[in-house]
């Protein structure tokens, strides 16, 4: 790599050693992966609250509940037929 490529390249970048695979490259450190994770779902789960009450509250609590059963239907039959795929690495479907 030349010079000034190093250079434009932030400090960041991992640069694999010449014995590693690309696989070891890319292991996850789960330390520094779950807080994002974890704050990305709460954050969800806020506005999946707030959503539902919003709607509860003009709607009927019958109808929000309703829709809110079926969207979670909908996202675990997804999860099950999507999931698989994602596990071979997107070569299954």
């Amino acid at each position: 790599m030349a010079e000034f490529e190093r250079r434009l390249l932030p400090r960041f970048v991992a640069r694999p050693l010449a014995s590693t695979t690309v696989r070891d490259a890319m292991i996850i450190d789960w330390a520094h992966v779950a807080p994002t994770i974890v704050a990305a779902f709460l954050a969800s789960l806020v506005e999946f609250v707030e959503a539902l009450t919003a709607v509860g509250a003009v709607r009927g609590w019958r109808s929000a509940l309703g829709g809110a059963s079926v969207a979670l239907l909908l996202l675990a039959l997804l999860v099950a037929v999507l999931g698989p795929a994602e596990h071979r690495g997107g070569r299954g479907l």
